[in-house]
């Protein structure tokens, strides 16, 4: 997460705030190893 661009890092607090949530995981293309966990969901 830290190494993705400012205005993307930006853009995801910017749903949260408009869904009154946060996010969890993102993925930033098609493959597993896209993923990003912002929050452990799973133990």
């Amino acid at each position: 997460y830290d190494a993705l661009p400012e205005n993307m890092k930006k853009y995801i607090r910017t749903i949260e705030n408009i869904l009154s949530h946060k996010i969890s995981i993102i993925s930033i293309g098609p493959e597993r190893t896209e993923t990003i966990q912002l929050e452990k969901i799973f133990s």
